[in-house]
């Protein structure tokens, strides 16, 4: 039971964050289900360190790209 409701848990959220991004910026659901279902399934198998990473990254380019020193 707790994989029939993971699985139906991600679905679900899945179409409603697609008709979200459709209503917002028009974007149909039929291409946005792939990057919503990679961005669920990332959370859902523990990719934070992943997710860390990238935010680690991005917050040093911008560190460099604004030519300060922040801490």
């Amino acid at each position: 039971w707790l994989l029939l409701r993971v699985t139906l848990t991600a679905v679900v959220l899945t179409l409603f964050i697609a008709s979200i991004i459709e209503r917002t910026w028009g974007v149909p659901p039929s291409e946005s289900l792939g990057s919503v279902a990679l961005g669920i399934g990332a959370l859902g198998n523990s990719w934070r360190t992943i997710w860390e990473a990238l935010g680690n990254g991005l917050r040093g380019f911008l560190r460099r790209l604004g030519g300060g020193k922040h801490e």
